[in-house]
């Protein structure tokens, strides 16, 4: 079920991205999360962690460097250490 979920979140993030990656929606970061999260129960840290590092690009971006968006990026980007 896991590897249905990732297919899943993955559709999700080219839905909300048409396709492109430098799409900087908070759709697309909180999927990104999600994805991430997914990852990590499949033991798969490293590939979690990239998606966790793009969230944070993406809600740095959008947000700024004093949201709280941010520390919640940051608590889901620390599970993958």
């Amino acid at each position: 079920r896991l590897g249905e979920a990732s297919s899943s979140f993955q559709e999700a993030y080219r839905l909300a991205t048409n396709g492109d990656d430098k799409v900087a929606t908070h759709q697309a970061s909180q999927i990104l999360q999600n994805a991430a999260q997914c990852l990590l129960v499949q033991g798969k840290a490293a590939e979690a962690r990239a998606l966790c590092e793009r969230s944070q690009e993406i809600c740095q971006r959008l947000f700024g460097d004093r949201h709280g968006t941010l520390a919640l990026g940051g608590l889901a980007l620390a599970r993958c250490f």
